[in-house]
């Protein structure tokens, strides 16, 4: 009970609830303004670098690898040289890339044509969930007919091509027999599917088919494969899973693991994150100043009702524990309704980034961001507006032992 009555003291001199004084009222203005900025921030950040991630894992899962051993590659030595190398699980499937152009209405550009395993393709990305119209059907090399294929939703959009409709790709071939240059084949596909992958730069260039007929797309016997798609327990163990494949055939393989094949972009993010926080920051440092004020201004408003209170037995050390306890309650006030307009503002953005407009493909190599506040990201601006509100309110509350309770009560 002792508790209960000192917090309703606090809660009344401090100004918040009634009467509600104007310095209270910007202190809490203020760090709901700073903090409304920086979990935005951050969770603008942190959900770029999670979409980021996963449009990674679409298109490449955790690594890829190419055999560099000059026979033809066989499936069956590579699982046994990974097993032998690599303690932990993993998926393989195979593919093979081949470039062309494609042609059509008088509009070209240049694809990849990317052939996969079907019935093991599933095991290390989950392609099938990124079809957004259509059907995840792949045709395979006994069929006779135009063979059915799944292509980027910027392509489909940039051809005006249709669900079900037939486009031809031209594919270089080099001429047999000694002579020089090169020749033309081309091929014709019906679209069964549409993809989207979460990168721009895939979407517009992806064309996706059973591996048999990009082996015949690119003049390869039936099975060839030019790299494969692992995927690990934990993304977390690609490099431990590339040092010992190299460790135990360093010339056989080449391998890229999914961070290596973001750029750096992955590492600029995490810098970018840090400067961004300690800006933003400033706002709530700045705010925490104003909470410092509002503490001066209310140990001045009210040295009267302290003065009172210190004649009927309370401490200087209580007083001063009050002027902490108010610069808590500011940041309480802040911290609660900055999460509220964080999560409006977010839920603003959302509607516009739907629409696509406010986050131009060719940009940011993104098709889609969604913005979420996480509970890590609430837990930091939480304890970093605590604590500056903390150290905000040490000069007020060591102003207290200065106070003379006889000026409080002089003209009383």
């Amino acid at each position: 009970m002792k508790n209960l009555w000192f917090l309703e003291l606090v809660v009344k001199l401090s100004g918040v609830i009634k009467p509600l004084t104007l310095s209270s009222f910007l202190s809490v203005l203020s760090l709901t303004v700073g903090v409304t900025t920086l979990l935005v921030a951050m969770a603008l950040v942190d959900s770029y670098e999670k979409s980021f991630k996963e449009s990674i894992y679409s298109v490449f899962s955790h690594v890829v690898v190419t055999p560099s051993y000059g026979s033809e590659p066989n499936l069956g030595k590579v699982k046994s040289d990974f097993s032998q190398s690599y303690n932990g699980s993993f998926n393989i499937s195979e593919s093979f890339k081949k470039e062309g152009l494609l042609a059509h209405k008088g509009k070209v550009t240049g694809v990849i044509l990317e052939g996969v395993n079907k019935d093991s393709i599933a095991q290390v990305i989950d392609l099938e969930s990124k079809v957004v119209q259509g059907d995840f059907v792949l045709d395979g090399v006994e069929v006779e007919k135009t063979p059915r294929v799944l292509i980027g939703k910027a392509l489909l959009e940039k051809f005006n091509l249709k669900l079900g409709g037939v486009f031809s790709v031209v594919i270089p071939q080099p001429n047999l027999g000694g002579q020089s240059g090169f020749s033309r084949k081309i091929f014709t596909y019906r679209i069964s599917g549409v993809l989207d992958l979460g990168s721009h730069d895939y979407n517009k260039r992806f064309i996706l088919m059973d591996i048999g007929h990009a082996n015949k797309a690119g003049m390869k016997p039936q099975g060839f494969f030019s790299s494969l798609r692992v995927k690990l327990k934990s993304p977390e163990k690609t490099d431990e899973f590339r040092d010992a494949v190299d460790r135990n055939f360093p010339e056989d393989y080449w391998i890229q693991t999914w961070k290596e094949r973001s750029g750096g972009l992955l590492e600029a993010i995490k810098i970018e994150r840090m400067v961004i926080f300690f800006l933003v920051l400033i706002l709530v440092v700045v705010a925490a100043f104003n909470v410092s004020t509002n503490l001066y201004l209310n140990l001045a408003k009210r040295l009267k009702e302290f003065s009172v209170l210190q004649t009927v037995g309370m401490s200087k050390k209580q007083v001063s524990k009050f002027m902490i306890l108010n610069g808590a309650l500011l940041a309480t006030f802040g911290v609660g309704f900055g999460l509220l307009f964080a999560k409006l503002v977010i839920a603003g953005c959302n509607y516009l980034l739907r629409s696509g407009a406010f986050v131009p493909p060719e940009v940011y190599k993104l098709t889609s961001i969604t913005i979420e506040i996480s509970a890590s990201q609430f837990l930091v601006v939480s304890l970093a507006t605590y604590l500056l509100c903390f150290l905000a309110s040490l000069a007020p509350a060591n102003s207290v032992y200065k106070l003379s309770i006889v000026r409080g009560l002089r003209y009383e």
